[in-house]
């Protein structure tokens, strides 16, 4: 009981470093310019204020910024679990020429930062005519090698007995990633 004691500590205490930071910028957030620069910095604010939201909602831009950060957000999130499953299912169950080397190729791209590729990125949506649009900020990020990584370590742990048992079926490959990859399990 005193170990599990100490781990529930140790847990609120991580949590408590992970929240403080937010905490601090909320707080901050209605706080004058004057106190936010005063010396020795305090907790709570003397005296709340909205103006710092005031000026923020006051800028016209700032709505259409958070639009476009929102659209751009949800469609890379879609896609990464659209087209980062399917490569995922073929690295895992299919059977192809070349399937090791792809493989090794997804996983050497993991090796490099993600700062490396940033410049080549942006030639080729600068090539492409796709500078300053949102096929620009999505078409780059839709597949992610971590992401066709872990799609491809949770198929592998998939029997093989429920494809077989959907081929058996009649089912094509696109039916069998749609109802059992996708689910994980035997369709109900």
């Amino acid at each position: 009981a005193t170990s599990i004691m100490w781990c529930y500590y140790g847990l609120n205490c991580g949590v408590c470093a992970v929240v403080h930071p937010f905490v601090w910028m909320i707080l901050g957030s209605f706080k004058g310019e004057s106190e936010l620069r005063q010396v020795p910095p305090t907790w709570w604010p003397e005296t709340p204020t909205l103006d710092n939201y005031r000026q923020l909602f006051a800028k016209e831009s700032f709505l259409r910024y958070f639009f476009n950060s929102t659209v751009v957000a949800i469609a890379v999130t879609v896609g990464n679990l659209i087209f980062c499953s399917m490569v995922g299912y073929a690295l895992a169950k299919l059977t192809f020429r070349g399937k090791k080397v792809v493989f090794g190729m997804v996983m050497g791209t993991l090796l490099l930062p993600g700062m490396v590729t940033f410049v080549p990125l942006f030639v080729l949506v600068a090539n492409l005519g796709l500078v300053d649009s949102y096929p620009g900020l999505i078409l780059p990020f839709l597949v992610t090698p971590f992401g066709v990584f872990l799609m491809r370590q949770f198929i592998v742990g998939l029997p093989d007995d429920l494809l077989d048992a959907g081929r058996f079926d009649g089912a094509g490959e696109l039916r069998i990633f749609r109802q059992i990859i996708r689910l994980g399990r035997a369709p109900a």
